[in-house]
């Protein structure tokens, strides 16, 4: 992350997209697994409708598809919780979510900041400098930022 000094003009906080349903005491396993982005099965990634909503906030936030809703700014910074080294971080959902936007407007996501350290978050957005930030957190931490 940039240290620039001033703070960004606007944050976007988000949660992440839909995720596998717990099981219930009577099921072995959800009734609704998450796949990665290769179709595989993984606990941690996104259900299908998750995918479809990560590809629905790219087109949001694209520039090249028209004129931005009123009072949305592109990101300039995407920014995803860390969970250990990159290749486990980007199996979470909450890379998952802003993937599409990274990868339609070719900014990297960057993840310098697990759960827990939000705090640290915050001190360094508040120097980070001008534009739009956009984050994509685990819901149960999001208050903390």
């Amino acid at each position: 992350m940039s240290h620039q000094s001033a703070p960004p003009d606007v944050i976007y906080i988000i949660r992440h997209g839909e995720k596998p349903d717990e099981p219930t005491p009577r099921q072995a396993a959800p009734t609704h697994r998450g796949v990665d982005f290769h179709g595989n099965q993984n606990e941690h990634s996104l259900l299908p409708r998750g995918w479809q909503r990560s590809g629905a906030l790219a087109a949001l936030f694209d520039p090249s598809r028209g004129p931005l809703r009123a009072g949305l700014r592109v990101p300039r910074t995407l920014i995803s919780p860390s969970y250990g080294d990159s290749g486990k971080t980007s199996r979470h959902r909450t890379h998952q979510t802003i993937r599409g936007i990274s990868d339609r407007l070719g900014i990297e996501i960057t993840t310098d900041f697990a759960k827990g350290h939000e705090p640290r978050l915050v001190a360094a957005l508040t120097k980070s400098g001008p534009g739009a930030v956009l984050i994509c957190w685990d819901h149960a931490h999001i208050p903390a930022l």
